[in-house]
């Protein structure tokens, strides 16, 4: 019987020391496995940082001109955006010489590349954008402010997705610590009563070995607690279902003056202006109530209550774990008062520089208007003496008369182009949208077309290919149609030609084109073309024109609801088109 006990025991012994044995690889295995995420939370937060710093950079050289024309901005913008590709791909692909490695989790790949939330989508967009900005940076202000809005909006998408990634890294070491905790206690558990049954000395290099795991462990939390202290400029804040502050990093101390021992333990209005107080307790207690609902869903610009009492603009994403059936809420916050003051400062600049162009405006039509009277008592006169036949002119009096006449014709053509531009961007010109039939339109305007290319030899010619009406001023539609044509025709060649046409384009649209074989528009001039006063290859010729006939259509015809367009190959000649919405399905 005593052999039979004695066999017995020796039997669970060795069943014990070979399941403790499993248990110790499996726990080394684990252990030897534990990598930190410190290097990639703070790629994350540097990206996030980038991704900030460009698109505010893109407003400032949109909208400051002192900056788009400084080479050193447009440098620094470059570099950001090399920094912020370099950290993505080494965030994704994984990268040595930062420390990083690819994501491991389903839950990381998911967020990273899944369906839904694509960070790594969205990153390599807002890159895309952002470069597409720096190609606009020599371009016409428009295009570079519509980039800069694009690239704007770009990073508010990308920003809650990497506090996102952030947050998963953080779960991700806190869930392998929790597995390690759970783990460590019961193989302590285990160990003891083997200990019990067994002999100190039997599994004394099992002792030394769980030793060794515990130091690992604590090296496992110690490596976590230092991935929220890695950041000095980022808040990340931990808190239980009681509200009250259990983490602090140096970031958040950087943010809002608290010192650790100060802070930790104290309500988390703390952080919080007095008069939003019983706000954040309402929104708390809904959060506590509903632990399925998503926190992460919303980036939240807020005031926070810095310790000095000091007000600041803060941007804060939330998270929410539940350990142990107890709730804890993250909140990764970013102090965002230099934002906010370039931002003021651009509202503040855009303001002056509309009321520096309305007063440019009105000035430009006030002397216009007290131009126009004593330049048309010159002209009259000037058609007096030449058509005078009581007392005819000598021929040579004839010929000063004559450009006396040209010269105030030609002054006048730019006193009248600068009162519609005037009018234009003062709000002050009126248009009457209605039906035009543009083969009506087209047939009334080639008489007038035609007196001007003649000067020039050259023919104008139409071709309907169909009929058309659509939505615009017919006066101003005219105006611009003989804008194109005229222009065709003085940039063209003797013997030549414009053509004009007009089809559908298939979106509710028909496309008007005027066709030439003139000389055509370099290509490093063409970003110019539309800029007021810039007469593009006429500079010091014999051409006439006012420089500004081009955008007063560009401004007609985008306020009837079109938009205006061309193609050029120097030498060969010019295509400008505009398109117009029909007034009804043709």
């Amino acid at each position: 019987m005593t052999r039979k006990l004695g066999a017995a025991y020796i039997a669970v012994l060795v069943l014990l020391a070979a399941l403790f044995s499993s248990s110790y690889f499996i726990l080394a295995g684990v252990i030897d496995s534990q990598k930190g995420y410190g290097a990639e939370i703070n790629v994350s937060g540097r990206q996030r940082m980038l991704s900030q710093q460009i698109a505010l950079s893109a407003m400032v050289l949109t909208e400051d001109a002192e900056q788009r024309a400084n080479p050193r901005a447009w440098a620094t913008l470059t570099e950001r955006i090399g920094l912020m590709e370099l950290s993505h791909k080494g965030l994704v692909d994984g990268s040595e010489g930062l420390g990083l490695t690819p994501p491991e989790t389903d839950d990381l790949k998911r967020l990273l590349f899944g369906p839904d939330a694509n960070v790594d989508r969205d990153a390599r967009n807002f890159i895309a954008l952002a470069r597409g900005f720096m190609k606009t940076g020599n371009g016409a202000v428009d295009d570079s402010r519509r980039m800069a809005r694009e690239v704007r909006k770009a990073a508010a998408a990308l920003l809650p997705d990497l506090d996102r990634v952030v947050r998963r890294y953080q779960l991700e070491s806190e869930d392998r610590v929790n597995t390690l905790r759970r783990l460590e206690r019961l193989t302590l558990v285990a160990t003891l009563l083997t200990l019990l049954g067994s002999g100190v000395f039997i599994f004394r290099p099992m002792v030394a070995r769980i030793r060794d795991f515990i130091a690992a462990l604590a090296e496992t939390e110690e490596r976590f607690r230092s991935f929220t202290h890695s950041s000095n400029v980022t808040a990340m804040i931990t808190a239980d279902e009681t509200g009250r502050i259990v983490t602090w990093n140096p970031g958040a101390e950087t943010v809002f003056g608290y010192r650790p021992e100060d802070i930790v333990g104290k309500p988390l209005v703390t952080l919080i202006p007095e008069n939003l107080r019983p706000a954040h307790d309402v929104g708390f207690a809904r959060a506590i109530s509903q632990p399925g609902r998503d926190l992460a869903a919303t980036v939240h610009e807020l005031p926070g209550l810095h310790e000095s009492g000091a007000i600041i603009p803060v941007e804060m994403t939330l998270g929410r774990w539940t350990q142990q059936g107890v709730q804890h809420f993250s909140a990764v916050i970013h102090d965002i008062s230099e934002r906010k003051a370039h931002e003021r400062e651009l509202s503040e600049a855009k303001i002056a520089a509309e009321a520096a162009s309305r007063a440019k405006s009105e000035f430009l039509s006030s002397m216009s208007h007290e131009l126009r009277t004593p330049l048309n008592a010159i002209l009259g006169f000037s058609q007096l003496l030449e058509f005078n036949p009581a007392e005819p002119l000598q021929t040579e009096q004839k010929v000063a008369v004559g450009e006396i006449h040209k010269a105030g014709k030609h002054l006048l053509d730019l006193i009248n182009d600068v009162l519609d531009l005037s009018r234009i961007e003062t709000g002050k010109l009126t248009l009457s949208i209605e039906d035009v039939d543009l083969a009506d339109l087209i047939v009334e305007s080639m008489p007038l077309a035609q007196a001007q290319a003649d000067k020039y030899g050259v023919a104008i010619g139409a071709d309907a290919g169909g009929h058309y009406t659509v939505r615009a001023d017919r006066t101003r539609l005219k105006q611009v149609l003989l804008n194109l044509m005229s222009n065709g025709a003085k940039f063209n060649k003797p013997g030549g030609r414009v053509e004009l046409t007009f089809a559908p384009r298939g979106d509710g649209r028909v496309r008007i084109a005027a066709r030439d074989d003139g000389i055509g528009i370099p290509a490093d001039m063409q970003e110019r073309l539309f800029q007021p006063f810039n007469r593009i290859g006429a500079e010091g010729g014999n051409i006439e024109g006012t420089g500004i006939g081009l955008v007063i259509a560009k401004r007609l015809v985008e306020d009837m609801g079109g938009s205006i367009g061309f193609e050029s190959t120097p030498g060969e000649g010019s295509v400008f088109w505009v398109d117009l919405p029909l007034a009804r399905a043709e």
